[in-house]
């Protein structure tokens, strides 16, 4: 582990040094911390909003015709009331049948939005929807005097969840990926390999120092990205974020043992790049992207992170065992490509 431990160590120091290493590093944090500082409420996905009532008259139809929101029409309170519950929507309103009269007579009624969170950032987009149709149907401002119905006034860390910080540290853990690819091309390139293994230090021991030199630099840059953005991640989701930046850190050894040149390199970690991100950040747009995405670790990274963050430990646990279960796997693969080292040092 001694030996282990000094090639980690030289990796890190070599990292510090690098000015491309670290712009890769320290650049997606800096881009996250101004992008939610400066991002706005229209710049993340379409609430859903469940509607009691008609749709072909009044309220009911301006927005069911609403481009803002996420419509879904239901038969009773109950009905509604339990699609919320069940994360669903993420609230209704009861649209009385004499709702628009009173609009349009200037009786300023009022109508209740239910939601889980009072303060969250779907809570906000609903609440400007609704007083936008509103608005639409009066013709004049604030018709309506809207209450808002929640069980939780602020969970703090609930927008984040909700929104695109748990992409962006999937991001930042997969920066180990490239990082630990690099690392082993680099040697090779620079002849340095043969070398290493005659320090003496074997195959097992290299595999270790790099991957963990890995885990370090891309769990720093994603607790940066969780702290610079003002939140304080539980032990649960620490160990998760570890769980996927060590994932990542394996399948770079692994791509950087397996070829042969910096260029091979470069562009199998570029395809892995798209074959893992772009399907995890439109699984919502489409059935097809989900299931791709389903099978990277990646997804269940992103989902965890959400779960963890929104509170619901238990199902964060499940998908953090399936993570820790693609680091195995990723794992035993570099391993296994170690056992022949002169077949590596022949590609160098």
């Amino acid at each position: 582990m001694k030996r282990a431990w000094a090639i980690a160590k030289r990796d890190l120091e070599d990292a510090l040094r690098n000015s491309t290493f670290l712009l890769i590093l320290i650049g997606p944090v800096v881009c996250s911390i101004l992008f939610f500082r400066l991002s706005g409420d229209k710049d993340f996905g379409k609430p859903r909003l469940g509607v009691v009532g008609s749709q072909t008259e009044g309220l009911g139809l301006v927005l069911s015709t609403s481009d803002s929101i996420l419509y879904r029409s239901f038969g009773s309170p109950v009905e509604a009331q339990a699609a919320l519950d069940e994360d669903k929507i993420d609230g209704f309103v009861e649209i009385p049948s004499d709702l628009a009269e009173d609009i349009l007579a200037d009786r300023f009624p009022t109508l209740t939005l239910h939601v889980v969170e009072t303060e969250s950032l779907r809570t906000r987009l609903l609440e400007r929807a609704l007083e936008s149709c509103a608005r639409t149907l009066a013709g004049q401002e604030l018709p309506i005097d809207l209450l808002i119905d929640g069980k939780i006034e602020k969970k703090g860390e609930a927008d984040f969840a909700e929104g695109m910080l748990s992409n962006w540290l999937v991001f930042t853990a997969m920066s180990g990926l490239m990082f630990c690819s690099a690392s082993i091309i680099e040697e090779k390139d620079h002849r340095t390999l043969p070398g290493v293994l005659t320090a003496p230090v074997n195959m097992v021991e290299l595999w270790v120092g790099k991957v963990g030199s890995g885990i370090i630099l891309s769990f720093l840059s994603t607790l940066a990205v969780l702290i610079g953005n003002g939140i304080v991640p539980s032990t649960y989701l620490l160990l998760h974020l570890i769980a996927g930046c060590t994932a990542f850190a394996a399948l770079g050894i692994l791509v950087g043992l397996l070829c042969s040149s910096g260029a091979a390199a470069n562009a199998a970690t570029s395809t892995l790049f798209m074959v893992i991100y772009i399907p995890l950040a439109l699984q919502e747009m489409s059935v097809l992207f989900y299931r791709v995405a389903a099978f990277s670790p990646a997804f269940y990274l992103q989902r965890g992170t959400r779960y963890f963050m929104d509170s619901h430990t238990g199902n964060g646990l499940t998908d953090l065992g399936i993570l820790l279960g693609f680091g195995v796997c990723f794992a035993l693969m570099g391993l296994w490509t170690t056992r022949r080292p002169e077949r590596i040092l022949m590609g160098a």
